[in-house]
């Protein structure tokens, strides 16, 4: 059952890509094992895609934060949102996709834990990230 982990926290999941539905950016959160990356993709051309980095993790690992509660997740939350605004114009943030990919660390849970952490981060998401996302299950 721990392989169901990984794919709860992969439902956070704006739009198919920011290129198919015109934004013009796109933002990755990537929680690893040892910590989260965040990634921001801008499309400048029609083909042409350019991106920036976080270049540092932020840890811990996401698996870390399961049974720790939604406060715990807002906290880990908060830096990676404010990185990827400092990279997104304010006035694109509506219209930019949020993706949450978990592999790795999540593969460490059980499911029940991995659903637990799949609504705490849901709601601190809800709670603080002005970028457009969805909760997919």
């Amino acid at each position: 059952m721990r392989g169901r982990a990984c794919v709860a926290l992969i439902g956070l999941a704006a739009s198919a890509s920011a290129v198919a539905d015109g934004a013009r950016f796109s933002v990755l959160l990537e929680a690893g094992s040892t910590g989260t990356r965040v990634h921001v993709y801008e499309r400048v051309a029609a083909k042409e895609i350019v991106s920036s980095r976080a270049p540092d993790k932020f840890p811990p690992g996401v698996q870390d934060l399961a049974g720790q509660g939604k406060a715990a997740a807002a906290a880990y939350i908060e830096p990676l949102i404010a990185w990827a605004e400092g990279r997104v114009p304010q006035d694109e943030w509506a219209a930019t996709p949020l993706r949450v990919y978990a592999t790795a660390g999540a593969r460490l849970l059980d499911a029940a834990a991995a659903r637990s952490l799949f609504d705490d981060v849901h709601a601190a998401l809800a709670a603080r990230a002005p970028f457009r996302f969805r909760r997919g299950d």
